[in-house]
């Protein structure tokens, strides 16, 4: 089989997953890029790599010798994968009686409701296809329902994002007080304020913690204000962004990991990345990830983005039991080893190209979910 993957940008969140096609496929695997990183994903401490690796080809902005090169690589492929890219690839690969995969998060992050304007439901209409060798992978456990909800009756199938996290052995904090872990960009729909009253709460209640708060964007200020007006300097550590490696490396060594986000977080690779390290996850089951993941009190707990008092119960449980946190920990590693991995994802959709069927997890049916 030769698999093609387009993507606008090749990003960390995608690279696990492209090297693991390509330890299976060899050269028998391209990644087609529209672009490369933007500069403020740089500036953020991520980096570009569109030439890192032999199997990409990134398109040069010339459109006639970009549109043959999409051409020859359509031509080359027996399989697409395609992202938020041209969807005329559909067209050129179902044209030829190839299989090939739209790869989304969820539509509609503004609202369901959306879907009776016309020129958002034509935008939508405009990425499907009802056609036997056409599917969707989802990114999103709630973009079934968006699917659905446009008309579309075709495959829809359990996907999402694999990112190549190392396992390390770290030496988690676990005494007194217990480090608690927030970062991502500090924008209006990632809800970084819900830690701080979080932490406000813990502190009147005189439960020993530490959180450190890590990212950065306009919320900042607002931020610092908070913590200054609550009280809570000493007890709330607010960082500038890091690059992914040190994230990574401070995940290890947190306890409990929040993830906040409402309806318009995609997918939410943190609660990934945590899981990973082993840094017990609460997050919000708006986002994409959650429901696909996360087992609620197995491998993590999962609450309603902005039920403030039940994400203070999970914290507060996690803080005074530590076997069930370590528990959990555990399991979540087990998750993300065994079943959210790349190399477990291209290995289940290559059994299911040559004709298998799963029952639950990665290429199964997937759940239509409103909430």
């Amino acid at each position: 089989m030769k698999l093609a993957i387009f993507l606008d940008v090749l990003s960390t969140h995608q690279e696990g997953l492209c090297n693991a096609f390509y330890d299976r496929l060899g050269n028998d695997f391209k990644t087609v890029l529209f672009g490369k990183l933007p500069q403020y994903r740089i500036d953020a401490g991520f980096t570009d790599l569109s030439d890192k690796y032999s199997y990409t080809v990134v398109l040069p902005e010339d459109k006639v010798v970009r549109n043959e090169l999409l051409k020859d690589v359509v031509n080359w492929a027996d399989v697409g994968i395609v992202g938020g890219v041209t969807d005329r690839i559909f067209d050129s690969f179902l044209a030829q009686g190839k299989k090939c995969f739209l790869f989304s998060e969820r539509f509609y992050k503004k609202g369901t409701w959306r879907c009776i304007i016309p020129s958002t439901l034509k935008s939508v209409r405009r990425r499907i296809r009802e056609d036997n060798n056409f599917a969707v992978l989802c990114a999103s456990a709630f973009l079934p329902y968006g699917l659905r909800i446009s008309g579309y009756k075709g495959k829809m199938l359990q996907w999402g994002y694999f990112p190549n996290i190392e396992i390390d052995s770290y030496n988690r904090g676990g005494g007194t007080p217990i480090s608690i872990l927030w970062t991502g960009r500090f924008i209006k729909w990632k809800h970084p304020e819900t830690c701080i009253r979080i932490a406000e709460k813990l502190k009147r209640d005189d439960i020993e913690y530490r959180l450190t708060i890590v990212g950065y964007g306009e919320l900042k200020d607002n931020l610092l204000k908070m913590i200054s007006d609550k009280g809570l300097v000493g007890y709330v550590d607010l960082k500038d962004a890091m690059p992914p490696q040190e994230i990574h490396k401070l995940m290890g060594l947190s306890d409990i990991f929040l993830a906040t986000s409402d309806y318009h977080e995609g997918w939410g690779v943190v609660v990934n990345e945590a899981m990973t390290a082993g840094c017990t996850v609460v997050a919000s089951s708006a986002m994409g990830a959650v429901p696909f993941m996360i087992r609620d009190g197995e491998n993590g707990f999962s609450c309603r983005w902005n039920d403030y008092n039940k994400y203070y119960s999970c914290v507060k449980q996690l803080i005074e039991d530590s076997d069930l946190r370590n528990l959990v920990s555990q399991n979540a590693i087990a998750t993300m080893t065994t079943q959210y991995s790349p190399s477990n994802a291209v290995d289940c959709f290559c059994r299911y190209l040559e004709g298998e069927q799963f029952a639950s997890g990665i290429m199964s049916e997937a759940e239509v979910r409103k909430r």
